[in-house]
């Protein structure tokens, strides 16, 4: 019974730091599309390319944060240990 509970504890968790981390950088991908769609009606005359904007989004925000959130949480933490 027991297993459970952790379980479901830990989905809840999961939930609560995807909900927190899409909080942080819902704003940055939205501009992110707005700017590549913006750039597409300049360049191209029309913003027929929602999913090149949706990737463009993924790429220059969501990957970044990512791969350098975990590095760049510790590097922090380790300054603030030696203060």
């Amino acid at each position: 019974m027991g297993d459970h509970l952790s379980f479901i504890d830990g989905l809840i968790l999961r939930l609560e730091m995807v909900r927190g981390g899409w909080k942080s950088i819902g704003r940055v991908f939205l501009i992110a599309i707005i700017l590549d769609l913006v750039f597409q009606y300049v360049v191209f005359g029309n913003m027929n390319r929602w999913l090149g904007a949706l990737i463009a989004g993924v790429v220059l925000v969501i990957i970044p944060n990512l791969v350098l959130q975990g590095p760049v949480n510790r590097f922090v933490l380790c300054i603030q240990s030696h203060r």
